[in-house]
């Protein structure tokens, strides 16, 4: 159960503040500014730590610190989801999630906090189901040119800020839209000569949907894609004739994409998935994770890695 939820800006200041069960002093806002601030040395502070009996749980997310206080033993990571799930609720209603874009919707943001919580308790983190309880328009604000900067905001499908509230306008002034964002991290590991020991590439296809009335869309993926976890025995969907394949038969020339895992949203339906590759789906509002997927085949660097040393005389230690 959560006793306290609060925004903060980078300076510490208040911006959004609910106050459920009243168990945690009201000075915790600026016990969390100062220990996260000032933590252990110069260190940086946790996502969760503990001062006075008090349990500090927070994300930061468009240069803005979103937090929860609890003197309850909850799980950490059920909060953590929950801080997360709130900043993509502003960023679906405002557009975008920072400290301008949250003072000019504070009616809307309170309104937001007074239907997803209650009591402490996390009712509704659905943004399409909240939309029947809204009454506060949004004012739509993109993010200040420091984070489009930080983060390649500028353009392609991620740049698009505008808000869920847009589907419902009558004014002739709608505009319907959907976009699919496939964003992937790469992790390598390189030994001495600058050759790679290990890769992994964690990737998700972020769609951001703006149809009203949320129609069934259909989205179409590689043929010859192999999920090794799911299809087992081989992939047969490339026509008659076509035996099936396997991780083993890649080779590093071969137009086959290898997944090791994958995980779907909820409103995905794969019932043509195995044989054609195409999952159909009715899009909620919002921004949503259609799929998460994790790989290791067949990766190679962006870059080229040299290391050179140099011997050092007046140093103890040998190279």
């Amino acid at each position: 159960m959560i006793s306290q939820f609060f925004i903060l800006s980078p300076r510490g200041d208040v911006i959004i503040r609910r106050d459920y069960l009243g168990n945690v002093p009201k000075t915790s806002t600026e016990t969390f500014f100062r220990t996260s601030k000032f933590y252990k040395a110069g260190e940086e502070a946790p996502p969760i730590f503990t001062v006075d009996g008090v349990s500090y749980l927070s994300v930061k997310d468009g240069g803005v610190h979103l937090v929860a206080t609890t003197r309850d033993n909850v799980s950490p990571s059920f909060v953590l989801e929950f801080l997360k799930r709130i900043s993509v609720i502003i960023k679906d209603y405002c557009g975008s999630l920072s400290e301008e874009a949250i003072r000019k919707n504070f009616p809307l943001i309170y309104e937001l906090l007074d239907e997803v919580v209650d009591y402490g308790l996390p009712q509704n983190t659905s943004t399409e189901a909240l939309k029947t309880f809204i009454q506060n328009e949004a004012t739509v604000v993109a993010p200040p040119l420091a984070l489009k900067a930080a983060f390649g905001l500028t353009k392609g499908p991620t740049g698009v800020f505008k808000s869920v509230l847009d589907t419902t306008r009558t004014d002739g002034k709608r505009r319907d839209e959907i976009y699919v964002d496939v964003v992937e991290r790469l992790s390598m590991t390189f030994n001495a000569a600058g050759n790679p020991v290990s890769s992994q590439i964690d990737g998700s296809i972020q769609v951001k949907s703006y149809l009203a009335g949320n129609p069934p869309i259909k989205i179409k993926l590689n043929d010859d894609l192999l999920i090794t976890r799911r299809d087992g025995s081989g992939y047969n969907g490339g026509g008659a004739g076509f035996s099936g394949f396997s991780a083993g038969d890649y080779a590093a020339d071969s137009s086959l994409v290898i997944l090791d895992d994958v995980n779907f949203h909820e409103c995905a339906n794969l019932d043509a998935f195995d044989t054609e590759r195409s999952i159909s789906l009715v899009p909620p509002d919002g921004e949503f994770a259609l799929a998460n997927y994790r790989t290791s085949h067949g990766l190679r660097p962006p870059f080229r890695l040299s290391i050179t040393t140099e011997a050092d005389a007046a140093s103890d230690h040998k190279v």
